[in-house]
């Protein structure tokens, strides 16, 4: 390949990046509203980690009244196995988490690694608990007002201020709109039980309560090992 063809290429794919770079702008200031490139990281990761605790407290909320409220519990309990068993490949995975660790020290590529990882499971959450508000929306169940709380928790205390992070760190991330959560979906043929809706909003709060740990583990993490 020619010199001149290797430049153009190079001038391609930073066009490429640059445009997708603006595109996640667009799309995540429509979210959060402006974001500014002007911030203190570890006074934002103070916040997301206290954003997490209080988040926790609320999940472990929702499961306990969830569980208590059904009164088929045995029935409940065998139905939450069987969607976590059948959902557990979708949900977002913590292995930079867990290799971090095992780490002395964490640089600026793990730091953003690390970062991604906990935008993609919040997206994932918060998408998860969007699905279920569309179900109860045109089904009629009741949906628990706590987890609206924590939707908006999630997403102005800890997604947006990761995005804050991702800005000013990395040109590339995963979009709202481009994170799956927990699909739940009903038809005529089969809508959903009491049953499988208390299983779904069960598990949502699990996979929340474990994540917020896990932020909250990560950040503390970092106070001594980020370099």
């Amino acid at each position: 390949m020619s010199t001149n063809c290797i430049f153009m290429l190079i001038v391609v794919l930073v066009s490429l990046l640059s445009v997708n770079g603006e595109q996640n702008k667009t799309k995540d200031e429509d979210m959060c509203g402006v974001i500014t490139n002007i911030l203190c990281v570890k006074d934002l990761l103070a916040d997301i980690a206290k954003a997490a605790k209080d988040i926790r407290k609320t999940a472990n909320e929702i499961e306990q009244k969830v569980f208590k409220k059904d009164l088929n519990k045995l029935h409940l309990i065998t139905t939450i196995i069987g969607k976590r068993s059948a959902l557990h490949s979708s949900f977002p995975t913590s292995k930079h988490h867990m290799h971090s660790l095992t780490m002395s020290n964490i640089d600026k590529d793990d730091f953003i690694r690390l970062i991604k990882e906990q935008h993609y499971a919040i997206g994932y959450l918060y998408n998860s608990i969007e699905s279920l508000h569309y179900i109860q929306s045109t089904s009629g169940k009741k949906f628990d007002n706590l987890f609206n709380k924590t939707q908006k928790n999630l997403k102005k205390n800890i997604l947006c201020n990761y995005i804050d992070i991702l800005r000013v760190y990395s040109e590339n991330w995963f979009t709202i709109d481009q994170i799956n959560g927990i699909q739940i979906t009903e038809t005529r043929e089969h809508e959903l039980s009491l049953s499988e809706y208390n299983s779904y909003s069960i598990i949502i709060a699990e996979l929340i309560t474990k994540w917020m740990r896990c932020i909250e583990n990560v950040i503390n993490n970092l106070k001594y090992k980020l370099i």
